[in-house]
């Protein structure tokens, strides 16, 4: 029987007892309940409480896998170089072939620097097929009977081999202008990150003739295949050369003069001496 727990008295019913409360005391009495409903009531609000947990945690759980994937993507593009490995089959140190291409590269007057060491890989313990040893413009190309027998290096493998090396050593081997880094890249409409627009072209220039306007030998053809030109062919030092840019480093001493090409493991280059190449961006 419900009892009034303020004054003692017993009523009938809990509605009797509320309506006492009400009139006698202005208080309302607490609903009762159960014990189950006690533990029901406290699993519910625990049951809220973990979902809230949980829900809180998403936040968190995306700000994480969005620094994960992050993360996977600076190793991808600056650090693949290092896993990778170079471009093209290091040099054996036998050379069949052994020639020195002659390139300069000049940015509206402005003479680019091809670093010395581009194509040295693999810690600086081995070559690339077409490296430099200085920053005169020479480029070496050594080769073995097995290498040269499977590929012609071209002027386009050369910058593929100097973006390699300037991600994978060092922006010490990067091309510069003013103090700033570019890109190893070249095609008809590119150099170095200079593109053809209104106002400049690209224009590659070998034994003096345009190949922006002529098709003709020693040109590769149209425009397109311009990183298809064969440096094999365009070999610049012989023994009538001393001083730069053959020497010192196809030179027996840093006076010259320097050696003859080397070609299919004799001195019969069968293509002349002397030959240059020149890329350009100037103004239309």
């Amino acid at each position: 029987m419900p009892k009034c727990e303020d004054c003692g008295k017993d009523f009938a019913t809990e509605g009797a007892l509320a309506q006492h409360m009400k009139d006698r005391h202005s208080l309302a009495p607490s609903p009762p309940f159960s014990v189950a409903q006690n533990n029901a009531g406290s699993s519910k609000a625990a049951k809220k409480q973990k979902s809230l947990r949980r829900r809180n945690r998403h936040p968190v759980a995306i700000a994480l896998a969005a620094v994960a994937v992050a993360a996977g993507l600076v190793v991808y593009f600056f650090a693949a170089p290092y896993f990778t490995g170079p471009p093209f089959p290091v040099i054996t140190g036998e050379s069949w072939i052994h020639v020195h291409p002659y390139l300069t590269i000049s940015i509206d007057g402005t003479n680019v620097t091809i670093p010395a060491d581009v194509g040295l890989v693999e810690g600086g313990s081995a070559f690339e097929p077409v490296h430099t040893h200085d920053d005169s413009g020479l480029l070496h190309i050594e080769l073995s009977q097995a290498d040269a027998s499977t590929h012609n290096y071209t002027l386009g493998d050369f910058f593929t081999i100097w973006s390699y090396t300037a991600k994978a050593v060092g922006s010490s081997e990067a091309p510069t202008l003013g103090g700033k880094v570019l890109p190893a890249e070249f095609s008809s409409s590119d150099i170095l990150g200079f593109r053809a627009n209104s106002t400049y072209q690209v224009e590659l220039i070998v034994d003096g003739k345009n190949c922006l306007t002529s098709t003709a030998s020693p040109c590769p053809g149209s425009t397109g295949a311009w990183g298809s030109l064969d440096l094999e062919n365009l070999d610049y030092c012989s023994s009538s050369n001393s001083g730069l840019p053959c020497c010192p480093t196809d030179c027996s001493s840093p006076a010259g003069p320097a050696s003859d090409p080397l070609w299919d493991g004799t001195s019969n280059y069968p293509y002349g001496y002397g030959h240059t190449i020149v890329i350009e961006y100037v103004k239309v």
